[in-house]
């Protein structure tokens, strides 16, 4: 469930959204913060607080699939991230893009394939690969995507 949406459309006048801050202005108390058990039952009474039905509930909740491939996201980010550190230290790339090229499945290995391979546009400054049997492009303009 996406809670800051949920709090944003319950409280709209809160200048800020950040759980310890509505636990002071709409449970008018103070909490154990970053204990995952007493942010899991503040959370729960700032559910109870926006007077949403279940079902209301339900329409701020991420569909099984996008949890799923976000799962694999932050798997494949974590396996590739740190062979990209080079790329980020020389200025090759932003940290954010690298991110995104980890979580794509991407490494280090196949960036230098492909430099190999000239799969380069040289006009754009676009990278361009076959992974997964699908085509990538890593544009400057978008970013890292599929074609």
């Amino acid at each position: 469930m996406d809670s800051i949406r949920v709090f944003k459309k319950a409280f709209p006048e809160q200048n800020n959204y950040q759980q310890e801050t509505l636990v002071k202005t709409i449970l008018k108390t103070t909490y154990g913060a970053h204990d995952a058990t007493e942010d899991i039952d503040t959370l729960v009474m700032l559910l109870k607080q926006t007077k949403f039905s279940g079902s209301d509930l339900l329409s701020f909740s991420f569909p099984p699939l996008a949890a799923h491939q976000s799962l694999l996201f932050g798997k494949e980010k974590s396996n590739n991230i740190t062979l990209l550190h080079v790329l980020i230290a020389n200025g090759v790339v932003k940290h954010n893009t690298a991110e995104n090229i980890a979580g794509s499945g991407l490494n280090y290995s196949h960036l230098y394939k492909m430099f190999k391979q000239k799969a380069f546009d040289t006009v754009n400054h676009d990278i361009y690969c076959v992974k997964n049997s699908k085509q990538w492009v890593l544009s400057q303009r978008n970013g890292f995507c599929l074609i």
